[in-house]
């Protein structure tokens, strides 16, 4: 099985595609990319003068509040993809340095597997049964 079919199958097994179709479900997950780039940075240092410093604040509220859309799967219901092919080539240019970084810090596909394998049993993150009456953004998993 391929790299990306073994996480999907982990993804649906966790319960994340229930109810969405799969344009649906892509586009949520490009909404989950952003949170998960945006605490990626977090755990970077940069040396940033004052306006890169609010740069870095922006990111950090753009992952806090995609977070927050992410958790309301309804909004879902209704989403669109305008080009297929275009989101599915961006989506390879979110991916490729995504992949290099892992490979350059020492890790490879066998943690990118685990990772995935280990979040069955988490299911569903705790805090989406009540979906329609969040309304705030930045929750702690």
């Amino acid at each position: 099985m391929k790299l990306t079919e073994t996480i999907y199958a982990a993804i649906e097994a966790r319960g994340y595609t229930a109810g969405l179709t799969s344009e649906q479900f892509a586009v949520r997950q490009v909404v989950k990319a952003l949170e998960e780039l945006g605490e990626a940075f977090g755990l970077v240092s940069l040396p940033l003068d004052h306006q890169e410093q609010d740069w870095r604040e922006a990111v950090r509220d753009a992952a806090a509040y995609a977070r927050h859309v992410f958790d309301g799967q309804d909004r879902f219901r209704s989403a669109t993809i305008r080009d297929r092919q275009k989101l599915i080539s961006e989506l390879a240019d979110v991916v490729i340095p995504a992949l290099c970084a892992i490979h350059a810090l020492g890790g490879s596909d066998n943690d990118i597997l685990s990772k995935a394998q280990a979040d069955i049993a988490r299911g569903v993150r705790s805090d989406l049964a009540g979906l329609a009456s969040r309304d705030q953004p930045g929750r702690a998993e």
